[in-house]
């Protein structure tokens, strides 16, 4: 799947903190963090990874080779990666 089709998929949540990915990335630390870990809907985050291959969204909250994560309006119900 590649980021737009993930994107009309999903629909990830806007954060004001960050402008990477058309200001989808929550900071993998402070109140960025807390809000994802307090996320009720775990199946509504995402990782944005650093590969050998480069940058890739995966579906869960990602501890290794972490840049920072996603929040969406409609779950995962599957493993998705998404190539960047």
């Amino acid at each position: 799947m590649n980021y737009e089709e993930w994107q009309s998929a999903f629909c990830p949540v806007r954060t004001d903190t960050h402008t990477v990915h058309g200001s989808y990335i929550f900071q993998p630390y402070g109140d960025d963090l807390d809000f994802v870990r307090d996320l009720c809907d775990r199946q509504r985050v995402w990782t944005l990874l650093e590969t050998d291959e480069g940058e890739r969204i995966v579906e869960g909250m990602r501890f290794v080779n972490r840049i920072g994560y996603f929040v969406t309006v409609r779950p995962w119900s599957e493993p998705t990666e998404v190539t960047l």
